[in-house]
């Protein structure tokens, strides 16, 4: 396919992973002069992105609409909470409706509650993509209902050619028949579906919807991202000119109750007291922008206050675009990542990483690289404190040869990326 009319969906704006994996999907679509739509939970679009593509492109918020509060208000924050409720009951209602194959009553529903900037961008695309991440999947959301399901829905009724890019299918874990046949019937009714991980897997072959034509499974976006930078001599993944710097994003989770937390941190210094000991300067990668919602900042400041060198630990503060922030990570030679994304960016540009699960995608992505050994999960980082550390002990002897196996590993998975995106576009 070339030079289609593409909307982009179910960006995440305020989370740097999302906008890497956008910036994959926007920089591969412009190289054909595809003409481009995108919906975000901002209903923005980045400058950077901007700048990137060369010329402004429209965009417009999802279709329910603001659903997050970046207005920091407390007025914003309880209307969002009410109307987030109420959207809630009526996405449970509709997907009840579609898995009874009711599509014009969908539609009319869609019709009548979605914003009207959105249905306008659906209606005149050649081709809807959504762009990859938390989408369909129950991490954050309970039975995987979210606005982002129902938007690729949306598309679906609307007799749209669908593709769930990379990663837009986690597993979803529900006990609601109706919700595991509406995905399902998406999925098959979508041209093609590239799934991450096992459980991903699981959850396709529980629902029967594996074997569908155009399921397959694939790697990050960002991967892909790496190579064509790598190609384009904009970053450097060579290890020998790499100074002897640590960087860290850590995960500002809501789900850790406060004695979770407070370990959380304590673990997280006597690591870096740690590193800095082998000699090793750190800084922290808040992963969300700042002031948005889950910014790392303040439990960052938190870490850095109970560090014994402290004067060896910065914060890179300023909020990069994506490619900028590829760029600055490279410069690093160890990496401790919790955030999905920041362990993606250091196997991909191979940088000896200590990657802390709080999902199984992280786990899987590890292995995919041969370095599974190095992966622990929330849970025993923050109960296990001697594993943790010896962990990291490991990793940091064992650092050049660390280096070579995500070098070897790294090469098929990046061009994977590259290619299946391809074989869709062009």
């Amino acid at each position: 396919m070339k030079n289609n009319k593409v909307f982009v969906l179910n960006h995440c704006s305020h989370n740097k992973g999302d906008n890497s994996v956008l910036t994959y999907v926007v920089k591969k679509l412009i190289s054909k002069n595809n003409e481009l739509c995108l919906s975000t939970s901002s209903g923005e679009m980045p400058e950077w992105l901007n700048k990137l593509i060369g010329k402004k492109v429209d965009s417009v918020l999802w279709g329910p609409g603001d659903w997050f509060d970046y207005k920091n208000s407390k007025v914003n924050y309880y209307r969002l909470r009410i109307k987030q409720k109420i959207y809630i009951n009526l996405f449970y209602y509709i997907l009840r409706k579609y898995s009874q194959g009711e599509k014009l009553l969908v539609k009319r529903i869609f019709s009548l509650i979605y914003n009207k900037s959105f249905l306008r961008k659906i209606k005149d695309a050649d081709i809807v993509l959504s762009s990859g991440g938390h989408h369909i999947s129950s991490v954050l959301d309970v039975d995987g209902i979210n606005p982002q399901l129902l938007d690729m829905i949306c598309a679906d009724v609307y007799g749209k050619k669908l593709v769930l890019w990379a990663q837009s299918i986690g597993p979803v874990k529900t006990d609601i028949s109706y919700i595991k046949k509406s995905i399902s019937l998406l999925i098959k009714n979508s041209l093609k579906t590239f799934y991450r991980c096992d459980q991903s897997r699981e959850f396709l072959t529980e629902i029967g919807a594996i074997d569908f034509d155009g399921v397959s499974e694939l790697d990050d976006s960002v991967f892909g991202l790496i190579q064509l930078l790598d190609r384009e001599n904009k970053i450097n993944i060579s290890h020998n000119s790499r100074e002897k710097k640590a960087i860290v994003a850590i995960y500002n989770s809501s789900y850790r109750d406060k004695s979770e937390e407070l370990r959380y941190i304590e673990n997280l210094i006597k690591i870096i007291d740690k590193v800095i000991l082998s000699g090793y300067r750190v800084s922290f990668l808040p992963m969300q922008y700042k002031g948005d919602p889950g910014d790392e900042r303040p439990l960052i400041s938190q870490i850095i206050n109970g560090i014994t060198n402290s004067e060896r630990v910065d914060v890179i503060d300023k909020d990069l675009s994506p490619i900028e922030t590829l760029k600055k990570v490279s410069e690093y030679s160890l990496l401790i990542g919790h955030k999905t994304h920041s362990v993606v960016y250091g196997l991909g540009l191979e940088i000896p990483t200590l990657a802390i699960a709080y999902h199984p995608k992280t786990r899987y992505f590890m292995r995919r690289y041969g370095v599974e050994k190095y992966c622990i999960d929330e849970h025993e980082f923050i109960e296990n404190q001697e594993l943790s550390l010896s962990l990291v002990d490991d990793l940091i002897e064992n650092e050049l040869a660390c280096h070579d196996i995500l070098n070897i590993a790294g090469g098929d998975i990046k061009s994977r990326v590259n290619d299946e995106f391809d074989k869709i576009f062009y």
